[in-house]
């Protein structure tokens, strides 16, 4: 069948590399990023949305090279990544613009693989609206490949790119555009990338490339950039790529802080991808805990609500209203790795401000010096089992020399709680 398909596909294929000149000059691209009227999103699927897995056909991948999660699974966080972009920035009335798809899938195939309105994935965008907007909002127009790019994978990148074209076209005056995709070899999208944006640099706010790889570890994170002259921006999970939204502007405090809660409460839910311990889990929670107390927008509940009034008598209970927090805080590495009850109490303290180590590292003769000059026995306990070795907090904050040096010598709460 393929021996039938190839000269078809060669005989009726447009060209590899078409020569468009450019409709806006490249010093405009700038302009892009924060100029005109609403955003729209226009992602990929497969290896963007969720996992193709790695599957292929006749040495041929049938949509991707992620294999660290299993095929169909979707990224924690990229509903509401997509649904913030599409906010940020809307003129005042105007409803958000619905996620466009470029997808390499042939359109030839379409009654087996078409993105249909009742389809999980559609499901997922319009639940992520629901609940933050109470609107309609969810996937708008999707645009396939052919079977011609699935012979000739070379071809991907032109398809999307000459996609985009027809989408720009049916775009509303003032419209603007981020696109993400993935850097897998064989979807193209970093082709189709630098295609668009040499074509309509100042069209484009940004490009998000997922890094992915056919590895059971985390994909290397090439280094961000720009395509002539529109922000490139790789990340792993949708932690960062909201974290490098927030650092372009392109979404607000709020908005981040978002995308943090969804990644975390998908992790939770997902034991498949991501169970305790996992690479794919800590990875994510590196990340969205890293980008959490960087951004000074922790959602850490009220302090009444974390400690009790008395002190080490009860730890044990303390402990276990607190392990609902590990996925929120990151208090695997608030911790330093350590996981027990003790150690998770102690956390907590150091983050609500109760104990500090910070005050402590360099003067350990005396209980008054060990617990920062607190004295309450939740601080006392805390010292005395971090001295027993249970808890390093040096540890949780990069195994630098002090707490004070990992904080750039912030001592607040916060700042105290560990660069995790």
């Amino acid at each position: 069948m393929l021996a039938l398909i190839a000269p078809l596909a060669a005989a009726f294929a447009p060209p590899l590399s078409p020569r468009l000149k450019p409709s806006v000059r490249r010093g405009a691209a700038r302009g892009g990023l924060f100029g005109g009227g609403d955003t729209q999103v226009v992602t990929d699927i497969d290896d963007t949305v969720k996992s193709s897995g790695g599957l292929s056909l006749a040495g041929i991948p049938l949509g991707g090279v992620d294999t660290s999660y299993a095929r169909g699974s979707f990224y924690p966080g990229v509903f509401q990544f997509g649904l913030e972009l599409s906010c940020a920035r809307l003129p005042p009335g105007r409803p958000p613009a619905r996620v466009a798809v470029l997808t390499a899938r042939a359109v030839e195939f379409k009654a087996l693989l078409e993105i249909k309105q009742s389809s999980k994935l559609c499901v997922r965008y319009r639940d992520a609206a629901q609940r933050r907007l109470r609107a309609p909002w969810g996937v708008g127009p999707v645009l396939y490949g052919s079977v011609q790019e699935w012979v000739c994978q070379e071809r991907k990148g032109w398809r999307k790119a000459a996609n985009f074209e027809l989408l720009r076209a049916e775009a509303p005056a003032g419209r603007r555009f981020i696109f993400v995709g993935d850097n897998g070899a064989s979807e193209k999208d970093l082709d189709a990338a630098e295609r668009i944006t040499r074509r309509h640099p100042g069209l484009v706010r940004a490009v998000f490339m997922h890094a992915v790889s056919p590895g059971a570890t985390a994909a290397p994170l090439p280094p961000d950039g720009e395509l002539h002259g529109v922000p490139l921006r790789y990340f792993r999970t949708y932690a960062s790529a909201a974290a490098k939204a927030h650092q372009l502007g392109l979404i607000g405090r709020g908005a981040l802080a978002r995308v943090l809660d969804s990644c975390e409460e998908e992790m939770a839910a997902d034991s498949l991808n991501l169970p305790p311990g996992s690479p794919n889990e800590r990875l994510l929670v590196d990340e969205a805990a890293n980008t959490r107390v960087r951004r000074d927008i922790a959602t850490l509940p009220a302090r009444s609500t974390l400690l009790p009034r008395e002190g080490a008598g009860r730890v044990q209970e303390v402990a276990g209203a607190l392990r609902r927090q590990l996925v929120a805080w990151g208090v695997r590495n608030a911790t330093g790795g350590v996981t027990g009850p003790l150690s998770i109490a102690c956390a907590a303290h150091r983050h609500a401000g109760g104990w500090r180590p910070e005050a402590a590292i360099g003067g350990v003769g005396s209980a008054e010096n060990a617990t920062g000059g607190a004295t309450g026995p939740l601080s006392i306990a805390c010292a005395a089992h971090r001295h027993a070795g249970g808890w390093r907090p040096e540890a949780a904050i990069g195994g630098v020399g002090s707490a004070e040096n990992a904080t750039g010598g912030a001592t607040g709460p916060l700042s105290g709680a560990g660069r995790v």
